[in-house]
């Protein structure tokens, strides 16, 4: 995704891992299928390709924009998931409702572009496995879109949270549903480099005066 890196890095590491099947470098948005599940990837966009196509918005407008455009894809790339796999929809953007570093709910569009969560309601992917915020978390108000979170802390911003990696379960026929089925979620903590605040409370007397 551009959110971090340019596209230069990602053509490295096509090149890189050309010759590995089960390694996926994915630029555009595009459908990964596999022997078991169908994999709907949504990288970070350009903001110029956009910006060319819906020229003269302001940034909240554009940003409401750009999310509009995001939700089509999301319904689009589920049109493309075989109806008898699972379909797990992998993304690096905000869903509303997440919780983000500071500890406040993400809802609007005046920051960035964001995945509406209507957009996930109506294309009903079966696991949202998600990145670019790093607090992992499973998103307020559905039961199966989950945040991975960065795997260190990197700020005070982080501080006292845990950090490590969700593992996502799945049985073929559970709960009386044909095909595989994710039941369960459960998320492993590992070491982390730990941030903390110390407070020092220090008293400072008034100076003797004498004649």
């Amino acid at each position: 995704t551009p959110n971090h890196d340019g596209d230069g890095q990602f053509k490295v590491l096509q090149a890189h891992f050309a010759g590995f099947d089960n390694v996926h470098i994915v630029v555009n948005p595009k459908v990964i299928q596999t022997e078991c599940v169908d994999i709907a990837v949504l990288p970070g966009f350009d903001r110029g390709v956009y910006r060319a196509k819906f020229p003269g918005l302001g940034k909240e407008e554009e940003n409401e924009v750009f999310s509009q455009e995001l939700g089509k894809i999301v319904i689009g790339l589920r049109t493309q998931c075989r109806e008898d796999r699972p379909a797990i929809f992998m993304a690096h953007y905000t869903v509303p409702g997440c919780n983000m570093e500071s500890g406040q709910s993400q809802l609007l569009t005046q920051f960035e572009p964001i995945v509406p969560a209507e957009s996930l309601d109506a294309a009903a992917y079966d696991l949202v496995a998600l990145g670019h915020i790093h607090r992992p978390q499973m998103v307020s108000g559905f039961d199966n879109v989950y945040y991975s979170g960065s795997i260190n802390a990197n700020n005070f911003g982080d501080e006292g949270q845990e950090r490590g990696f969700w593992i996502h379960y799945a049985e073929p026929g559970a709960f009386g549903k044909p095909g595989t089925v994710f039941t369960d979620s459960d998320f492993v903590k590992t070491p982390y480099r730990e941030f903390i605040t110390y407070l020092s409370l220090i008293h400072i007397s008034e100076p003797t005066r004498r004649s």
